[in-house]
Protein backbone atom coordinates (compact mmCIF):
# COMPACT_ATOMS: atom_id res chain seq x y z
CA UNK A 1 0.00 0.00 0.00
CA UNK A 2 2.67 2.44 0.98
CA UNK A 3 4.26 2.21 -2.75
CA UNK A 4 0.68 2.67 -3.80
CA UNK A 5 0.75 6.45 -1.97
CA UNK A 6 2.53 8.53 -4.54
CA UNK A 7 0.73 7.42 -7.04
CA UNK A 8 -2.64 7.63 -5.84
CA UNK A 9 -1.78 11.19 -5.05
CA UNK A 10 -0.87 12.02 -8.23
CA UNK A 11 -3.76 10.46 -9.19
CA UNK A 12 -6.05 12.75 -6.81
CA UNK A 13 -4.24 15.75 -7.79
CA UNK A 14 -4.99 15.50 -11.68
CA UNK A 15 -8.47 14.38 -11.14
CA UNK A 16 -8.86 17.42 -9.02
CA UNK A 17 -7.47 19.59 -11.69
CA UNK A 18 -9.64 18.06 -14.47
CA UNK A 19 -12.72 18.35 -12.59
CA UNK A 20 -12.13 21.93 -12.25
CA UNK A 21 -11.56 22.49 -16.19
CA UNK A 22 -14.72 20.12 -16.65
CA UNK A 23 -16.75 22.64 -14.60
CA UNK A 24 -15.24 26.04 -15.71
CA UNK A 25 -15.32 25.55 -19.34
CA UNK A 26 -16.46 28.32 -21.21
CA UNK A 27 -20.02 27.39 -23.27
CA UNK A 28 -19.57 29.54 -26.38
CA UNK A 29 -23.65 29.57 -26.58
CA UNK A 30 -24.01 30.92 -22.64
CA UNK A 31 -21.31 33.36 -22.82
CA UNK A 32 -21.53 36.03 -20.07
CA UNK A 33 -20.51 39.22 -22.28
CA UNK A 34 -23.30 38.03 -25.11
CA UNK A 35 -26.06 37.50 -23.00
CA UNK A 36 -25.03 41.02 -21.20
CA UNK A 37 -25.04 39.94 -17.74
CA UNK A 38 -22.31 39.18 -15.73
CA UNK A 39 -21.70 35.62 -14.55
CA UNK A 40 -22.27 35.32 -10.80
CA UNK A 41 -18.88 33.83 -8.62
CA UNK A 42 -20.16 31.34 -5.44
CA UNK A 43 -17.26 32.43 -2.98
CA UNK A 44 -17.31 29.13 -1.72
CA UNK A 45 -16.25 27.66 -5.13
CA UNK A 46 -12.63 27.47 -5.25
CA UNK A 47 -11.14 29.92 -7.91
CA UNK A 48 -8.53 28.83 -10.45
CA UNK A 49 -5.20 29.99 -7.91
CA UNK A 50 -6.68 27.76 -5.13
CA UNK A 51 -7.22 24.19 -6.95
CA UNK A 52 -3.37 25.34 -8.56
CA UNK A 53 -2.37 25.03 -4.99
CA UNK A 54 -4.00 22.06 -4.14
CA UNK A 55 -2.76 20.31 -7.32
CA UNK A 56 0.93 21.81 -6.34
CA UNK A 57 0.40 20.47 -2.77
CA UNK A 58 -1.04 16.80 -3.86
CA UNK A 59 2.14 16.74 -6.17
CA UNK A 60 4.29 17.86 -3.51
CA UNK A 61 3.06 15.22 -1.00
CA UNK A 62 3.23 12.30 -3.66
CA UNK A 63 7.10 13.28 -4.04
CA UNK A 64 7.32 13.32 -0.35
CA UNK A 65 5.76 9.73 -0.15
CA UNK A 66 7.59 8.26 -2.68
CA UNK A 67 11.27 9.52 -1.19
CA UNK A 68 9.90 7.79 2.18
CA UNK A 69 9.30 4.72 0.51
CA UNK A 70 12.23 4.59 -1.16
CA UNK A 71 14.19 5.45 2.32
CA UNK A 72 12.36 2.66 4.42
CA UNK A 73 13.34 0.46 1.13
CA UNK A 74 16.79 1.50 1.54
CA UNK A 75 17.33 0.62 5.19
CA UNK A 76 15.39 -3.15 4.53
CA UNK A 77 11.61 -1.79 6.27
CA UNK A 78 9.21 -3.45 5.01
CA UNK A 79 7.26 -1.78 2.72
Amino acid sequence: MAQDLPFLLREQAWDRLEEYRAEHRMDPENDSLESGAPKEEDPFEPGPGQVLQEYQRLRHAAEIAEQTYRRAQADGEPG
